[in-house]
């Protein structure tokens, strides 16, 4: 018998450069910081390898090679203003950004049955099993997902923050963010006749448009001093809105599709700090709660009306199973509530060599409600009714730790290990999570 071998690789990187440079001035009304920024980021997969088809005891060979990569830049202009106000500190920061995308290049090469294809379709999510079948075979030891649509997105972010300070015991603040993004979607296909070649091609018709914006407000009260024990609490409010848009192109001002958001939160952080010859500890309890409520519409033909209606709620029907973060839903809610602590501390070793070290515990609880189901015209007319037809319930339940520790040397040059727990080293992800679903008919 003849052995049969095959072997795939692998790889990817992202790479990201900035470059900025700036200046502190003094003037006769306060002290103003500015700075430029440019930052760029390269994105690449590739993969390569033979892959091998198993078709009812024959085995095939397919060798095959693939790349996909992207390329975004951004560009920054930072102010702050810094500033005595009735003897009291005070400042202010403006934050512009903005962020230019390039349409993702790639090629998918590959050989089957003595015949060579090249392609431009790009791929993402290589496995060594079978999934997508992309190359034509239903098991076999190499495969992807083809990347049948993608959006090239460019957009800006407005953030602007104020803060004051009373007495060294009061500090408060207020921070606005804006973010526009616009995108043209690509979309896969095929050319007549041809199961492998084709093109990208744009949405003439539509683009897609994301905006968020939030407000927010907070406190930070020092309630008690004693000796070298400062404790008190930090406490902030904030109301977001996140809208994403389907947009006429001949007409940006009408939107055809919205899918909305409106959150509340408010949030409390008692904390304490202790400082000491060599060094400080810090400590906080986290106490916070979210409210979002989630709507989906589009503009309708009502021919009751003889015209279009606006604010119609999407029809949909859900999956079976696990919730995906891509099923389209008509409405709903999401409840969260957070709690858990933090502490740090810094001890001076020698002279200017200090060890840190930090914990980080949360307790996170989500509950989100999906609506799905139709909107209809009334037999009778009159404007579109909604009839919920399923409902969908999630809930979840994690407990997230890290911590870290190093050695740092007159705060400029740092050694150690950061953001570590015992299931991902390197990185902040939940160490025990757990998720439920509950799938009904209304």
């Amino acid at each position: 018998a003849e052995d049969v071998y095959s072997w795939m690789m692998i790889s990817g990187y992202a790479k990201k450069r900035y470059y900025g440079f700036g200046g502190l001035y003094t003037t006769s009304i306060g002290k103003i910081l500015g700075e430029i920024g440019i930052t760029s980021l390269t994105m690449q997969l590739d993969a390569e390898g033979i892959g091998r088809a198993d078709e009812e005891g024959t085995y095939h060979l397919v060798p095959f090679k693939g790349e996909t990569s992207g390329r975004q830049y951004d560009y920054e202009l930072k102010l702050l203003y810094a500033n005595q106000l009735f003897d009291n500190p005070f400042g202010f920061k403006i934050d512009y950004f903005r962020k230019n995308s390039k349409e993702p290049e790639g090629y998918l090469y590959f050989q089957r049955e003595d015949t060579a294809y090249l392609t431009p379709h790009l791929t993402w999510g290589w496995a060594n099993f079978s999934c997508a079948h992309i190359f034509g075979y239903s098991h076999m030891n190499a495969d992807a997902f083809y990347q049948n649509s993608f959006s090239v997105i460019d957009g800006n972010r407005l953030d602007l923050q104020a803060s004051y300070e009373f007495n060294g015991n009061y500090k408060t603040g207020i921070r606005y963010r804006s973010i526009n993004n616009k995108g043209d979607d690509y979309y896969w296909r095929y050319n007549e006749g041809s199961e492998f070649d084709g093109y990208y091609e744009m949405d003439q018709d539509y683009f897609s448009k994301h905006t968020e914006r939030f407000i927010r407000a907070y406190s930070k009260v020092r309630f008690i001093r004693v000796g070298d024990l400062d404790a008190g609490v930090l406490f902030f409010l904030q109301y977001g809105k996140n809208e994403s848009y389907s947009l006429n192109r001949q007409s940006e001002s009408d939107p055809n599709s919205i899918e909305g958001e409106r959150q509340f939160i408010i949030e409390t952080n008692p904390f304490f700090n202790f400082r000491f010859d060599r060094g400080y500890i810090d400590f906080g309890l986290l106490i916070e709660g979210a409210y979002t409520r989630m709507k989906n519409v589009r503009t309708s033909w009502n021919s009751s009306i003889s015209g279009e209606e606006e604010g119609v709620l999407w029809s949909t029907s859900p999956y079976e199973g696990w919730s995906t973060s891509w099923e389209n839903f008509s409405k709903g809610h999401n409840m969260f509530f957070a709690t858990g602590c933090e502490t740090y501390s810094s001890i001076t070793i020698y002279k200017r060599l200090s060890f840190q070290a930090g914990l980080t515990f949360l307790k996170k609880y989500s509950g989100i409600r999906k609506v799905y189901g139709t909107s209809y015209v009334p037999d009778a007319g009159g404007k579109y009714e909604f009839d919920e037809t399923y409902l969908r319930k999630d809930r979840k339940n994690e407990t997230w730790m890290t911590g870290n520790f190093g050695l740092t040397y007159r705060e400029m040059v740092n050694f150690g290990i950061n953001q570590v727990n015992y299931e991902n080293p390197g990185f902040f992800y939940p160490v025990l999570f757990s998720y439920n679903w509950m799938f009904y008919p209304k």
